[in-house]
């Protein structure tokens, strides 16, 4: 990952696109969002738009975990993220984790689900 302090000090905005595989049993390891947030510094702070969206509808990956090839609610995880600075994430009129397909081992469009985000610049 490049350094993207230079440019927030120097009052630039910034995006940060990210696939965290971060998870043992769908629980965070390790505190690398805290770390991408700058919650650990007086020197930066980005926002993690996926607060953004209610809970229940927080996921972006399906992982097969017990390999039956059926999609369940607690196969469903929050792996893909978009980190913004304050001026971005100020902007951000709607937030959309797009869940409009199921996935299964017959069918995997991705096994990702799209983050949809709109600002109003």
């Amino acid at each position: 990952m490049s350094d993207f302090r230079e440019p927030i000090a120097s009052g630039r905005e910034v995006s940060l696109f990210s696939n965290i595989l971060d998870l043992n049993n769908d629980v965070p390891i390790s505190q690398v969002i805290d770390i991408i947030k700058g919650n650990h510094n007086d020197k930066f702070t980005l926002y993690n738009v996926n607060e953004l969206v209610e809970q229940k509808y927080r996921y972006s990956n399906w992982w097969d975990k017990n390999n039956n090839c059926y999609s369940t609610s607690d196969e469903l995880v929050l792996i893909d993220h978009i980190f913004l600075s304050k001026g971005l994430f100020d902007k951000v009129s709607t937030v959309t984790l797009y869940h409009g397909y199921y996935e299964d081992c017959e069918r995997i469009d991705s096994d990702h689900f799209p983050i949809i985000l709109d600002i109003v610049l």
